[in-house]
Formats: C-alpha cells, sequence, structure tokens
C-alpha cells in the first residue's frame, strides 16, 4: 500500500510540474497570439482607411439634380454660344455655324458638344476644316443627333500640312438636302480632353454666377465616382 500510495504521489508531482511548464507556456503564448490578431484588425482597418477615395461633384442646385457632373465644367473655346435656343428654318441642308475655334493645336484632343431641343428631322453635327479665309478644306467628324437630345464628337486635331487648313467650325445640318423644316440648338460648347462637361461661356464671357454654385462630396473605397447626385453631401461653393 505504501508502494501504491509513493507511486500515486510521484506521479502527482509528475503532473503537477507538467501542468506548470504548460501554464507558463500559454501564459507566454497567448498574449503573442492576441497582439497577432489586434495587430491584423489593425492593418485591415488601416489598409481600408489608407483606400479610401472620396469623390466630388458639381451641381446648380442644392439637391445636386440640375447639371450634375462628376468633373469640374471646363470653359467654353467657343465664344458667342448660349444656353437659351436658336432656331434655324430652311431647305437646302439648313446648315447653322454653331462655333469657329481660330488656334487649334496639333495633337490636342477636342470635344464639341450641343444640346438639340427640338427638331423637325435628324439633324447632323459637323467639324469642318477650314482655310484662313473661312471656306472649308475637309470635313474631320460627324455625329447624328435626334430631336430632345444631346450629341457630341471627340477628336485629335491633326498635323495640316500643307493643306492650307487654320482653324476649324462646328455646324448644324439636315441629313439630306431634301428636308425642309425647323430645328433650335443650344449650349454648343468647345473644350479640351474627351469628355463633355456641362455648357459654360468662354473665359471672356464668363462670370461667377456661371461655375456650379453647389458642391457634392462622399467618399469609399471605390476608385469610380458615382453617378446618384443623392449620395453626395452638397454645400454652397464659398
Amino acid at each position: 500500500m505504501a508502494d501504491d500510495s509513493s507511486n500515486r504521489l510521484a506521479w502527482l508531482a509528475v503532473g503537477l510540474a507538467l501542468s506548470i511548464v504548460m501554464f507558463s507556456a500559454f501564459k507566454n503564448y497567448f498574449p503573442v497570439v492576441g497582439n497577432q490578431v489586434t495587430n491584423k484588425i489593425q492593418q485591415n482597418v488601416s489598409d481600408n482607411t489608407s483606400n479610401e477615395v472620396t469623390h466630388t461633384a458639381y451641381a446648380y442646385s442644392a439637391d445636386g439634380t440640375d447639371r450634375f457632373s462628376t468633373v469640374s465644367p471646363n470653359l467654353n473655346l467657343f465664344t458667342g454660344t448660349s444656353d437659351k435656343p436658336s432656331t434655324k428654318t430652311g431647305g437646302n441642308w439648313n446648315i447653322a455655324v454653331i462655333g469657329v475655334y481660330k488656334t487649334p493645336k496639333v495633337g490636342q484632343v477636342y470635344t464639341v458638344s450641343v444640346e438639340i431641343p427640338k427638331a423637325d428631322h435628324d439633324v447632323w453635327m459637323e467639324v469642318y476644316r477650314w482655310n484662313a479665309a473661312g471656306a472649308r478644306v475637309d470635313k474631320l467628324i460627324s455625329t447624328y443627333i435626334k430631336s430632345g437630345a444631346k450629341g457630341y464628337v471627340t477628336f485629335t486635331w491633326p498635323d495640316p500640312g500643307n493643306s492650307g487648313v487654320t482653324q476649324f467650325a462646328a455646324d448644324l445640318a439636315w441629313t439630306n438636302g431634301a428636308d425642309t423644316g425647323s430645328y433650335s440648338y443650344c449650349k454648343a460648347k468647345l473644350e479640351p480632353g474627351s469628355t463633355a462637361t456641362p455648357w459654360m461661356p468662354s473665359s471672356s464671357e464668363a462670370n461667377d454666377s456661371d461655375y456650379p454654385p453647389y458642391i457634392g462630396t462622399y467618399t469609399d473605397n471605390s476608385q469610380t465616382a458615382s453617378t446618384d447626385s443623392t449620395k453626395y453631401f452638397w454645400t454652397k461653393r464659398g
């Protein structure tokens, strides 16, 4: 019986020693694991924060619905255009020149845009290269616009070479010479780049009131800005 008691005491001592060793190991291990988990969470939060993008939009109303744009409107390179409709009536193509630009740069990308509030037939918007006398040399690009729609074209100004080209003009016309009637147009605009931004006057014509009075912002992790005006927090431009 004494031997059994001795054996039990010996195994109890061994178990106690192992428990102490394991407790010491886990005591040191758990803080390491806890710190690793905490650091990983903090890293993920930091990564998410560093990837946040603030998006900006522009509008002419406090709710962002009037002439909403995710890009700040460029000034117009055409002069003498208006946001009020003009009407052109007639047949024989019924051509209306909506803008002339005299100082294009070789290699520069330009965008021409215009709105057609009402038209009896489809309208053709054309960009022609002109010589110094204002005569057509050749057509650079064109597009069809339906009644009630906005049309735009984007092009790169080529080297004129020995063609005599010095400038270009945008015009509107019927899509065939047999059509007759009326169309209205407004907001003719020329701007650098490949994006048609809301209409603005030229730098020599613009007033402070022509610039969008409201700026909207919101933040997320997307590189693409939303076109939903309700996602933005709108404030009046100071």
